[in-house]
């Protein structure tokens, strides 16, 4: 490798640890293992609200909410569909051990999905959940952060939660959940925050390779 090789991954690996951030998106469907990636960690689990919304409202009367300020994000809706429900619906189910309320993102009309935007009240780079319900023959389920679209698995059978959750993408403010069918589904023990950063050998590596490009370039000189 000549020292021009050298001195490009001397670089990048000093502009990586600058960014102090895993190497690529990583995306996660086991819980454990994507909490253990995170250097810290917030867990929202709906528990200390108040339920509100109900779940069998009729299409001409939806009692959903379009906004909602919770205490570590906001929620936007579009249509309204946002409730907090401290029992079992149809399958949708708390997933929080010892709890009972849950997220319920219903917007009471049949096959009409929804748009919701989770906007943290500060930044993270990992972002993660649990979810129950999404089952509807046909529907996708996406989830947007940036320029970044997700497609996630569906709930089979629709009472089995699911986890999913990302890191990688920089730090963000806002997560868009999207569904094209499914009108009503349940998400719990939502989970966001930092991750773990790089190791300080990367430092160590990368300067130790760009002394070593800089005495061979020396040596070229003078040759």
């Amino acid at each position: 490798m000549n020292y021009k090789s050298i001195s490009w991954l001397a670089i990048a690996l000093l502009q990586l640890g600058m960014a102090g951030n895993v190497l690529a998106v990583s995306v996660y469907t086991d819980r454990t293992a994507f909490e253990s990636a995170l250097a810290s960690q917030t867990v929202e689990d709906f528990e200390s609200y108040t339920p509100f919304g109900n779940p069998d409202a009729s299409p001409a009367l939806p009692d959903g909410e379009a906004y909602v300020d919770l205490d570590y994000f906001s929620l936007t809706a579009t249509p309204q569909a946002i409730k907090i429900l401290d029992q079992p619906y149809y399958g949708l189910d708390n997933t929080t051990s010892g709890g009972s309320q849950f997220l319920f993102l219903d917007t009471d009309i049949g096959l009409q999905g929804s748009e919701t935007v989770f906007t943290l009240h500060s930044q993270a780079d990992a972002f993660g959940f649990n979810y129950t319900g999404v089952f509807e023959p046909g529907t996708s389920f996406t989830v947007t952060i940036g320029s970044s679209v997700f497609d996630l698995s569906l709930n089979n059978p629709e009472t089995s939660p699911l986890f999913w959750g990302v890191l990688g993408l920089g730090s963000f403010t806002d997560i868009t959940f999207t569904t094209s069918l499914d009108s009503g589904y349940g998400v719990d023990d939502v989970i966001f925050g930092t991750a773990v950063p790089l190791p300080p050998a990367i430092w160590l590596f990368g300067s130790g390779l760009l002394a070593l490009a800089g005495g061979a370039a020396n040596r070229k000189a003078q040759a």
